[in-house]
């Protein structure tokens, strides 16, 4: 039956249908579908249609797309047969990249004050999605936490391992804001694996840094503060004066809350004379 109603679709819809197989969650919008497929937002719109239309494909709610676990299946079988390695890798490609660059759009609205990623554009054609403010981009993040997990596990999985730490990176003050523990550990983990494969010292910390603050919100003290040391460590090798400020701080909270108290005075002390070194450099500019 499925073979029936795939083989009636134009040849677009096709290609469409089995591309969509390969996206990372259960769960899409056209958006990502758009990305995923290389298409315009208004043509992605008209094939999700034919496919919902030949039963193919459910619209579960508003923009809001997923496969009969049995038809994505099949999907995945007809895209490992017809579409070229290098095609499933271009669109995988794309898709990941638009969920790292709207993840790095959410956390922008969200917390402005956050260090920017430095990432790398995103492939031609990928339009990642903007956020209006603040409740938009929460809404985004709520409504894609499975599949930005998933991404996660898919970039690992496919060796992609600059996207698979920028996420979880990019996405540690939504996670902290809902305290979404489950995906915060799980996307940490694949975070800073994927960091430590590549030798990205930067990564490393962001990472480090992102557990230890789970760890502490979590009330595991023990594991927020080997965290945020390491995270202490490479800050100092690469010269990251306003990070390593940060760390010695986020110990002293955790030296705090475990009655350390002498122990958090001196952690303070040195944080407070990094940031006011930084302020003095930043002021001389």
């Amino acid at each position: 039956m499925f073979a029936w109603s795939y083989r009636s679709l134009p040849a677009e819809a096709a290609r469409f249908f089995r591309l969509l197989g390969l996206h990372p969650g259960a769960e899409f919008s056209t958006s990502a579908a758009s990305a995923l497929a290389g298409l315009t937002t208004s043509r992605t719109q008209q094939l999700l249609d034919v496919l919902v239309g030949a039963h193919l494909l459910m619209q579960t709610a508003p923009d809001r797309f997923e496969f009969h676990d049995l038809l994505r299946a099949y999907a995945v079988d007809q895209a490992q047969r017809e579409e070229p390695t290098e095609s499933r890798d271009a669109a995988l490609q794309r898709v990941l990249a638009w969920y790292v660059h709207s993840a790095n759009a959410a956390r922008t609205r969200f917390k402005a004050t956050e260090p920017p990623l430095p990432l790398d554009p995103p492939p031609s054609g990928v339009e990642p999605l903007t956020f209006a403010g603040y409740d938009a981009a929460l809404r985004w993040y709520e409504q894609e936490r499975g599949s930005l997990l998933a991404a996660a596990q898919t970039a690992e999985k496919a060796g992609q391992d600059r996207l698979a730490w920028q996420l979880p990176a990019l996405l540690r003050p939504l996670h902290a804001r809902l305290n979404t523990f489950d995906e915060w550990f799980a996307m940490g983990e694949i975070g800073l694996r994927a960091a430590r494969r590549q030798g990205d010292r930067t990564g490393q910390a962001e990472l480090l840094t992102s557990l230890g603050k789970a760890y502490t919100q979590a009330h595991r003290l023990t594991e927020a503060a080997e965290h945020h040391e390491g995270a202490l460590t490479l800050r100092r090798e690469l010269g990251d004066r306003l990070g390593e400020g940060l760390a010695l701080n986020a110990i002293g909270l955790i030296r705090l809350r475990s009655r350390q108290l002498d122990a958090a005075e001196a952690k303070f002390a040195e944080s407070l004379a990094l940031f006011q070194e930084v302020g003095s450099a930043q002021r001389r500019r």
